[in-house]
């Protein structure tokens, strides 16, 4: 595969989505008449034609009927088991496909699972994306996450990044795979067998040194481009994610900004509350597992804890590309130009090493503090709200109570005269 054609195929399409999505942020809904607009949590029966294109959002949305045109879905829960003739574009907090995709599917998601058809290509980034057996893509499987398996049949290549890679599937052409542990199969790939691990470390790793016991030949590809590719790659999709998180939770997204870098105080107090709470989670973790009553809620901080370390950065890249556009005069609210600028900031530093690494430790920690000062600040607003309420409940009391006395006493005092 020759580079000029590795872009074009990939680079391309991902840059063609995020200038699709740009725009359809920029269009209301009274601007375009040939298309079907549905918002709130959105149910489509099976016996639903919809003859256009047809953009959903809400917190849990089932699509299971028909469309002839585009389907964008945004939502907490997205759950797509009909059949799309055009393109699918799915953000959300978990995102199944069973269905039939006519075209491409674009999604970008914490949990991405495929078990459907898609006729054309998969351009997937999430925390953990399943392609299952039974799935069928005709043409490329472009993807990013933490926790990536992929299995079923691709039509052409395979390209994937992620944390821990699993592949079992039927690859026809090319498969270039990244992570920290990658497992395929070389049987399986038709064209090239292109493998890069963590620990590899751009050295060839034959057949018996790791993957002996599995079966499995990995074989690692120094190709600079197929890292800046995924580099590129990776940003664009933790970039739709942070679109997601801005569209879908306005609020809590502003407050954590604020709380991460408003100012120099409240980016210092942030930063040293999750340093504090960084080094403390351990040992609360390993303490509740042992009195195994605890251990649900070690369990949940832990996944809290991976949530925030996976997705935590984009609220600080956030934080940061406002402080960047409001150098340059940008005070508009809205967050997704920020966001861009952040993106672009950590992007630079993360190719030099040491700088790197330090900037992400620190984001890190304040993305802990200020999530915990955020949920702090929503408990004591709850609870002032309460002690609120009840002292208006009391003076009210007071206030009728006497004149329920006086009531009683005049109905007394005229009782006892007709008796006289």
């Amino acid at each position: 595969m020759h580079v000029p054609r590795f872009f074009l195929r990939i680079v391309m399409p991902v840059l063609l989505l995020c200038g699709i999505w740009a725009g359809a942020l920029c269009i209301s809904p009274e601007g375009v008449s040939a298309a079907d607009f549905r918002t709130r949590d959105t149910t489509v029966s099976e016996e639903e034609f919809v003859d256009d294109d047809l953009f959903l959002s809400g917190d849990e949305i089932e699509m299971a009927g028909t469309v002839t045109g585009d389907l964008v879905v945004i939502g907490n829960m997205i759950t797509i088991s009909g059949d799309v003739e055009g393109d699918v574009y799915a953000f959300g907090g978990e995102v199944v496909v069973s269905g039939e995709v006519g075209r491409s599917l674009f999604t970008a998601s914490g949990r991405v699972r495929i078990t459907g058809i898609v006729n054309r290509s998969l351009y997937v980034t999430g925390g953990q994306i399943l392609v299952a057996g039974e799935s069928y893509v005709m043409e490329d499987v472009i993807g990013a996450g933490g926790q990536v398996d992929i299995d079923g049949w691709i039509g052409d290549d395979l390209l994937i990044t992620g944390g821990n890679v699993a592949i079992e599937s039927m690859v026809t052409d090319d498969l270039y795979a990244s992570g920290g542990m990658v497992r395929a199969e070389e049987e399986n790939v038709g064209g090239d067998f292109n493998v890069t691990t963590g620990e590899g470390r751009g050295v060839n790793i034959r057949v018996g040194d790791w993957f002996d016991g599995f079966g499995l030949r990995d074989v690692v590809r120094d190709s600079a481009a197929v890292a800046v590719v995924l580099k590129l790659l990776w940003f664009a999709g933790m970039y739709l994610i942070g679109l997601v998180f801005i569209l879908l939770f306005p609020v809590k997204t502003r407050d954590i900004i604020n709380k991460t870098m408003a100012d120099s105080g409240e980016f210092l107090l942030s930063m040293l509350l999750g340093l504090v709470i960084s080094a403390a989670l351990p040992v609360v973790v390993l303490f509740l597992l042992v009195t195994v009553i605890g251990t649900p809620l070690a369990i949940l901080l832990t996944g809290v804890a991976l949530f925030l370390a996976f997705f935590g950065p984009l609220w600080f890249d956030m934080a940061v590309g406002r402080l960047i556009a409001r150098v340059f005069g940008y005070t508009e609210d809205e967050l997704y130009i920020p966001l861009f600028l952040g993106r672009v900031v950590r992007l630079f530093l993360s190719v030099i090493p040491c700088i790197g690494a330090l900037y992400s430790l620190i984001t890190l920690w304040a993305v802990f503090g200020a999530v915990f000062r955020m949920k702090l600040g929503r408990v004591q607003a709850a609870g002032s709200m309460t002690v609120k309420v009840q002292e208006t409940s009391m003076k009210e009391g007071l206030r009728t109570k006497p004149e329920g006395r006086g009531n009683t006493a005049n109905a007394q005092r005229r009782g006892g005269r007709k008796s006289r």
